[in-house]
């Protein structure tokens, strides 16, 4: 029987790691980055396009199950020292706080506690909203019971339609909260039913806008994004570009009002490290660095940025005053893949489709259509009117 488990053990050994080298294997093949570069004087307006649709290719061809893989956002890479881990002790340790409150029933004390588990809270966003959302709904609904036992009517029914509204938001629910009659009786009256205006400004160009880490549309110094008919409510709304920490803030838009937001996006303190090395490659021309170079390079940037397939295109002056020249490169498999440089005019406002959609069809060997993607992407989130 000894001899029987000596020989076992060896088998399981083996097959517990050809399970962990799938599951591994597996979770690699789920992410995709996509990295597109303007250099040379290039509109990065222009850059931050191509750079939308082209994850959106990717999340078009995941939701139809043609491609095994999902969009990795690479923007948080960025965020290297700007995560406040203090912040979200002091929150936690005030909602503990709240909590025994409630229990002893003394509910001023626990409103006192969760307005200080609140305001650290805030303090972190958006560093400390991605995987610790349970903590602000705690808070949110704790909040409404406190107030209930207060006998505060009108506050007790805002706090609720809050936490339903930040609820419905985090599992990316859709549209106005008084569309569903279950919740419609209770809070077609609350200050977040109907739909608000929202203006989000920034201090850079070509970044991109997300509401609840949905990307709805570009902003930049000159071009403000603005929707006109956002779902009343409580939303995460961010501004991101590869190269800057994340800019975020958790705000509560009332019903008929309007709200301006500037964002100010400060450069990442990983940016020389990280960022100038991939930004800067020579992919063209005769400086252009070699495939054996490029191949290593892009090899060392998967595992730094925790993923398998990077996608990355750069933009350089062509040769006449409205050209541009697009160069696209697919790193996949570990082996440096597709490349392929074409020039278009930007007169033609999406003179670059051809390319995205060629260059997709060689990486993957089924078509994708740029010119479908963001009407197809209307479909998984709030109706948003983008100024680009």
């Amino acid at each position: 029987m000894k001899y029987r488990m000596l020989l076992f053990l060896p088998c399981l050994i083996l097959s517990l790691m050809t399970l962990q080298s799938a599951d591994a294997e597996q979770v690699k093949k789920e992410r995709i980055a996509v990295l597109v570069f303007a250099q040379e004087g290039v509109d990065d307006r222009l850059r931050a396009s191509i750079e939308r649709d082209l994850r959106n290719m990717v999340v078009l061809a995941e939701g139809s199950d043609k491609l095994q893989g999902r969009l990795y956002p690479i923007e948080p890479f960025y965020d290297v020292g700007q995560l406040s881990k203090a912040n979200l002790r002091k929150a936690q340790r005030h909602f503990n706080n709240a909590q025994r409150s409630f229990e002893q029933k003394d509910f001023e004390e626990a409103k006192d506690q969760l307005f200080r588990a609140d305001r650290f809270y805030l303090k972190g966003v958006p560093y400390i909203y991605n995987g610790n959302e349970e903590l602000l709904q705690s808070i949110y609904y704790l909040n409404y019971l406190v107030h209930r036992e207060l006998k505060e009517s009108r506050k007790t029914r805002d706090l609720y339609c809050n936490y339903i509204s930040l609820a419905r938001n985090i599992t990316g629910s859709v549209g106005p909260i008084e569309q569903y009659d279950v919740l419609a009786e209770m809070c077609e009256e609350s200050p977040i039913s109907g739909t608000a205006e929202l203006k989000v400004t920034s201090n850079i160009d070509g970044a991109h806008v997300y509401i609840n880490n949905e990307p709805v549309g570009l902003v930049d110094r000159s071009t403000p994004f603005f929707s006109p008919f956002m779902p009343a409510g409580i939303h995460l709304v961010e501004v991101r570009k590869i190269g800057y920490a994340r800019w975020g803030k958790l705000v509560t838009l009332k019903n008929g009002k309007s709200k301006r937001m500037k964002a100010r996006l400060k450069r990442a303190k990983n940016r020389a490290k990280d960022f100038l090395p991939i930004a800067n490659l020579k992919v063209v021309g005769s400086d252009a660095f070699s495939d054996t170079y490029l191949s290593d390079f892009f090899y060392e940037r998967t595992f730094r940025f925790k993923v398998n397939t990077i996608f990355s295109a750069y933009l350089r002056a062509g040769a006449k005053a409205d050209q541009v020249s697009l160069t696209l490169i697919a790193f996949r498999d570990e082996m440096l893949g597709v490349k392929k440089t074409i020039t278009f005019s930007t007169q033609e406002r999406n003179g670059y489709f051809t390319a995205l959609a060629s260059f997709w069809r060689e990486v993957f060997e089924f078509d994708q259509k740029p010119q479908e993607m963001r009407a197809t992407q209307s479909r998984w989130m709030p109706t948003f009117f983008k100024v680009e």
